[in-house]
């Protein structure tokens, strides 16, 4: 998993680092940092790319990444600090430039959830006594509904601002009046829900669960669900690797799920971030599993060794 990584990252690096050089702006970003999160008169450039949503992921893809070679080589390998990472932590800040240069909200908030949420849980899981553990959960777990709950003025101020709201408010009763609400419109491509070629009007669709909604209907909707429930669960139950580990790959797979509520990125082939967080995470839950047989087999062997020896006793005792 470590090499795929690294590969991973110098292959997005590459790549980005072309875009940076060919579309340089002097880093005009940073003269407009105050606007970063206006609507439309925000500054943005995406660097040669379809798009500036594109530029915005797979930067925050690569940071992501970095983040994760760096708790790999402290608490798995165990490696010092060498003059690649400091090279590499240098890259990065490049790449952040990049990442506000995009003017992704969706991103740029994503890669402040991400450090967040694993500078929380790195302090939970470090607490012993399960009930601070449990009333530090729920005081998080508080907080974040507050905030979402409490000041509606904001969200509803963020989906104006955004159009958001547009994506449910003329895509919805389209999938209503189609009488296909359980199997959907079909899996289509989703930015053709926005260029005018299908049978009704229905606008662009900029959030992941929508898109399935509108493409596999409620059947769909419920599966993919299930799958997401089931992959949290196994990344929770990752425990025999590292915990470090743990918690940064199930900060990826929040973050992922989390951009998906503004770009329809969780699975997508025009992502490429998806098989990459994918892979991360299938992987992390194979190796645990590994483990758990491993420790399982151990048991066992031990098992049958006392039960030898006894069996052993036995005979030179009586025979």
């Amino acid at each position: 998993m470590y090499k795929f990584v690294n590969i991973a990252y110098l292959c997005i690096a590459f790549f980005l680092g072309i875009c940076f050089i060919q579309n340089f702006d002097g880093f005009q970003v940073l003269k407009h940092l105050s606007g970063i999160f206006v609507s439309f008169d925000r500054y943005s450039n995406a660097y040669g790319l379809y798009h500036k949503n594109a530029l915005g992921n797979i930067s925050l893809c690569l940071l992501l990444l970095s983040f994760y070679i760096s708790v790999y080589k402290k608490y798995i390998l165990n490696h010092p600090k060498s003059i690649i990472d400091h090279i590499r932590n240098l890259y990065n800040v490049i790449i952040f430039t990049m990442l506000l240069a995009s003017g992704s909200r969706s991103s740029l908030t994503g890669f402040l959830a991400f450090l967040l949420l694993y500078f929380c849980m790195s302090i939970v899981t470090g607490i012993k006594n399960k009930k601070i553990k449990y009333s530090t959960y729920f005081i998080i777990a508080s907080s974040i509904i507050f905030i979402y709950i409490f000041p509606n003025d904001l969200f509803n101020i963020f989906l104006e601002i955004s159009n958001r709201g547009l994506n449910f408010t003329r895509n919805l009763p389209v999938l209503f009046e189609s009488g296909r609400c359980l199997v959907g419109i079909g899996l289509i491509n989703p930015g053709l829900f926005g260029n005018g070629t299908l049978w009704s009007s229905t606008f662009y669709v900029d959030n992941y669960y929508l898109y399935v909604l509108m493409s596999t209907g409620v059947i769909g909707a419920i599966i993919v669900l299930l799958i997401f429930i089931l992959l949290f669960i196994s990344i929770i139950k990752i425990n025999k690797v590292n915990r470090n580990i743990r918690n940064c790959v199930m900060c990826i797979f929040i973050v992922d799920l989390y951009v998906g509520l503004f770009e329809t990125s969780v699975i997508n082939a025009l992502f490429p971030s998806c098989f990459i967080y994918l892979v991360i995470i299938l992987y992390s839950i194979q190796c645990s599993n590994i483990q758990d047989v491993k420790e399982i087999s151990k048991v066992n062997v031990s098992m049958i060794n006392e039960k030898e020896k006894r069996i052993n006793k036995y005979c030179n005792t009586y025979i």
